[in-house]
């Protein structure tokens, strides 16, 4: 919640309204008012106002009950991700500039930002057919093999990754006829195209899982094992300060495989198929209605149509054709990345700084938050002490 002072003082700017014509404004906006609203505060707090934390507050929430309501929920957030994102990091300096807690955090920001939704499908999509293309390789005994699977990409150099770069194209062809089937509308008017999506994106974490288990003989490895129970109790461990219970919830960190490509791949993929916002309830938390087809776009007005809405539908096709833009851009980026690492010698190199990296930053995001646990734990008891001294 935010003090009454603090929402006069960037009550202006909040309620300026979206523009209809811009895409970064429904990203921003439509879609997540709330982080919108938190860059305002940081901007126009450069160096006063501070973050208290209540312990008697008492709040509910709607979850999400099936799948795709899940998917809907979270390609809302991706969108507002990039809107706001990019608003707080790059083009409102005031926000993080004179506080040392946020200049020092902004490059570990950005490269949050850039890693989803923009670099992790290259990245997935690179490890994945790199890990099955191997064992693949090593099945057929084809580890000599020197022709490429789409010559076009080496300029006139041989490639040497055949099958990982055959994975990695008919999978890129999987993904490309996935966005596009499901630009412009949302996740409840393609139910059945977005339920075997997930289905798909989950059967691809858990290939993933089985090569590494089985192919790789991770199973075998205690290095494996005693990381990945490192993870778990540092997930553990910070939930210790506070009591909570079902501390075994960090075991579930042996699901997190199968979700990984829900999370890093075909959420951004619908999120930049949707970025217009011009969806059916694409900008509501509400669901949308099984029976009613709201109208989703305008390609121009009528006879009929007013000055207003001739402008209203002229500002529309502006964001439509922008989204049209932004994905084949998107998809042709982390495509071509892909492809480009592929055709260099060194793609071994490359996937196991890309593994490190992915541990690392994993690794350092849990070793935050675990001083940060017992950093709140102690100041919430050092004040709840302090209050029962007052009242004494």
């Amino acid at each position: 919640m935010y003090a009454m002072e603090t929402v006069r003082a960037v009550q202006k700017d909040f309620c300026r309204g979206v523009q209809e014509d811009s895409m970064l404004d429904s990203m921003m906006i439509e879609m997540g008012e709330d982080s919108f609203m938190t860059n305002l505060v940081h901007e126009k707090y450069q160096t006063g106002g501070g973050i208290r934390f209540l312990p008697h507050c008492w709040a509910t929430s709607f979850m999400p009950e099936t799948w795709n309501e899940y998917l809907a929920q979270q390609c809302r957030w991706k969108r507002s991700h990039m809107g706001n994102r990019v608003s707080v990091l790059f083009n409102k300096p005031d926000a993080w500039l004179w506080k040392p807690s946020r200049w020092i955090f902004w490059p570990i920001y950005v490269a949050s930002f850039l890693w989803t939704p923009f670099l992790a499908p290259a990245t997935l999509t690179l490890w994945f057919s790199f890990l099955a293309g191997r064992v693949l390789e090593r099945f057929f005994e084809l580890e000599d093999m020197t022709c490429s699977a789409f010559p076009w990409v080496s300029f006139g150099a041989p490639a040497r990754q055949s099958i990982p770069a055959l994975i990695h194209g008919l999978l890129w062809i999987v993904l490309t006829f996935y966005a596009f089937a499901s630009a412009g509308c949302s996740v409840a008017q393609r139910r059945w195209l977005h339920t075997a999506g997930t289905a798909f994106f989950m059967l691809l974490g858990a290939s993933q899982l089985a090569v590494l288990l089985v192919g790789y003989g991770a199973w075998k490895n205690p290095l494996f094992w005693g990381s990945t129970l490192g993870l778990c109790l540092l997930m553990m461990a910070a939930q210790v300060p506070h009591g909570l219970r079902r501390m075994w919830a960090g075991l579930l960190i042996f699901v997190v495989p199968l979700t990984t490509f829900i999370e890093n791949l075909q959420q951004p993929i619908v999120a930049v198929a949707n970025a217009d916002g011009l969806g059916a309830k694409w900008g509501t938390r509400g669901k949308a209605s099984k029976g009613k087809q709201v109208r989703r776009c305008c390609f121009g007005s009528s006879k009929g149509d007013s000055e207003e809405e001739s402008q209203q539908h002229y500002a529309r096709e502006i964001r439509l054709w922008s989204r049209r833009v932004l994905l084949p851009t998107w998809l042709a980026a982390n495509y071509g990345l892909g492809e480009w690492v592929f055709s260099m010698d060194y793609v071994d190199t490359v996937a196991i700084v890309l593994s490190l990296m992915m541990a690392g930053f994993m690794l350092f995001h849990l070793c935050l938050g675990l001083l940060y646990s017992f950093w709140l734990a102690i100041n919430v008891r050092r004040r709840a002490s302090g209050s029962q001294m007052c009242l004494a």
